[in-house]
């Protein structure tokens, strides 16, 4: 994720001084959108949780949390499915930033996502899987039903959707 709209969502989402907040990216890669918005809350003042599908990101993302004065965190970063298997399904916080993988395959596990236990989560359904172009589904509905349903009941999210996301039909 580009910098420049790292510090715009973190401009958007912390707007006065905040203490003890918790801070989740569900996709987090190597952590840039949780570097800037830690720095925006005060690095003593926030606690970061994350998971990545890929286990190179996720080690990416603890030298980052050393590198920004973060290493309180490195326990919270977990190596998981998000969609399938995730590690954090029944906390809630208080921030929320995400750049969803918009390409992802999610057909070998879209069964395991329809069953009744998801329906809290993914309350608007799960997308279908197209016969053609598997690389073109909407796998970031996915991950905004799930970020909602991560937020406290006074959270605030900023995500990056693909152009057009607002304008398609």
């Amino acid at each position: 994720t580009p910098h420049a709209v790292a510090r715009i969502m973190a401009k958007i989402l912390v707007n006065e001084p905040v203490q003890n907040a918790t801070v989740y990216d569900p996709s987090a890669g190597s952590g840039t959108l949780l570097m800037t918005i830690a720095h925006t809350i005060g690095e003593n003042n926030c606690t970061i949780y994350s998971e990545d599908i890929s286990q190179k990101s996720s080690n990416m993302l603890r030298l980052n949390l050393v590198l920004n004065n973060l290493s309180h965190s490195i326990p919270n970063v977990i190596k998981a499915n998000t969609l399938k298997d995730s590690y954090y399904l029944n906390e809630r916080f208080d921030y929320i930033v995400s750049n969803p993988p918009f390409k992802l395959d999610f057909s070998d596990f879209r069964a395991d996502l329809d069953k009744d236990s998801n329906q809290k989560r993914f309350f608007a359904g799960i997308p279908k899987v197209p016969a053609n172009k598997k690389e073109s589904m909407a796998i970031y509905l996915l991950f905004i039903q799930h970020i909602m349903y991560s937020l406290s009941e006074t959270g605030k999210a900023a995500i990056v959707v693909p152009t057009g996301f607002l304008t398609a039909q």
